[in-house]
């Protein structure tokens, strides 16, 4: 799937901002962003739930507004707005054998029956954990190919999620899916995502392959003498954190020239430490500020 420069305007103001990226078979993406940052639009516009202001999407290199056959595809449930709060599974299952035609109405009700999930109880009736597995479920057998997941795991169990993560797995490995998920928790995100789309006010910051930019982006904690941090240090690194006498922070570049040169200023500690998806979402999404309240513990929005 190719997505080019996507755009959405609501009452005069611009939400989604050209965005460009493509989605391979067979990956996991994260796509990152701050509440109200443009998220769910982006996953709105590419199931066709909202109409694009500019912007085209394509699969298999055809225009999916030309073929809308291909709509079958791709699976996205609105959490806001949706049509199965008063459903069963069964009534699910053939509502959804109308929409896809290679849906699996026998799988569907085998894995309801496996999770133990309350064949007539409708959808409303069910726990938040529930509702999120059936969701899933529903997701992976429709056999769309392009899953698109909004906070799928928000609120769920320990063992519901786990439950939920296992199924999403298996079916990008075995049936070579692609699922484009967002989730507040980073450290969830990290362990199965192999790129992250990072998303600011509505535009395609950064498109980061996870395990690439691990290597090469560098995590410093560092102690100067006069608890002075050299100017060099801020010119050249996004400052994480300050505890007291250390700093924490990112270098995109860490050069042999530039550790020679802080190297002059004798900081009594450098040292690096393991980069985190968080801290590499952070030094893209919160600005200076930002960054100092979310490490204390407060709230970014406020």
């Amino acid at each position: 799937m190719k997505v080019e420069h996507l755009s959405k305007e609501i009452e005069q103001r611009l939400i989604i901002d050209d965005v460009n990226f493509e989605l391979k078979k067979g990956e996991i993406v994260g796509l990152i962003g701050r509440n109200g940052e443009g998220k769910t639009t982006i996953f709105r516009l590419i199931a066709n739930h909202y109409n694009k202001t500019k912007g085209h999407i394509f699969i298999n290199e055809e225009n999916i507004d030309r073929h809308r056959e291909l709509y079958s595809q791709i699976f996205y449930i609105d959490s806001q707005y949706h049509s199965l709060s008063g459903m069963t599974p069964k009534t699910i299952a053939k509502q959804y054998q109308e929409l896809y035609p290679s849906f699996d109405t026998h799988r569907f009700l085998g894995l309801v029956d496996a999770y133990q999930l309350p064949i007539n109880k409708s959808y409303r009736t069910y726990s938040k954990g529930m509702q999120g597995l059936l969701l899933i479920i529903l997701a992976i057998c429709t056999n769309a190919t392009y899953i698109l997941l909004d906070e799928p795991l928000d609120g769920l169990d320990f063992y519901v999620k786990k439950q939920a993560l296992q199924l999403m797995l298996e079916e990008v490995a075995e049936a070579k899916k692609t699922l484009l998920i967002s989730s507040h928790n980073l450290l969830e995100l990290e362990y199965i995502i192999d790129r992250a789309l990072i998303i600011k006010k509505g535009r395609l910051v950064k498109n980061y392959q996870l395990n690439e930019v691990k290597e090469s982006i560098k995590k410093i904690q560092m102690i100067f003498p006069n608890n002075e941090l050299p100017r060099l240090v801020t010119e050249n690194a996004t400052i994480l954190e300050s505890r007291g006498k250390v700093t924490v922070a990112l270098f995109h570049q860490l050069s042999p020239e530039l550790i020679t040169e802080i190297s002059s200023h004798e900081p009594i500690l450098f040292e690096e430490l393991p980069v985190s998806l968080e801290d590499v979402v952070a030094s893209q999404v919160l600005d200076d500020t930002e960054l100092v309240i979310a490490k204390k513990g407060g709230n970014a929005d406020e």
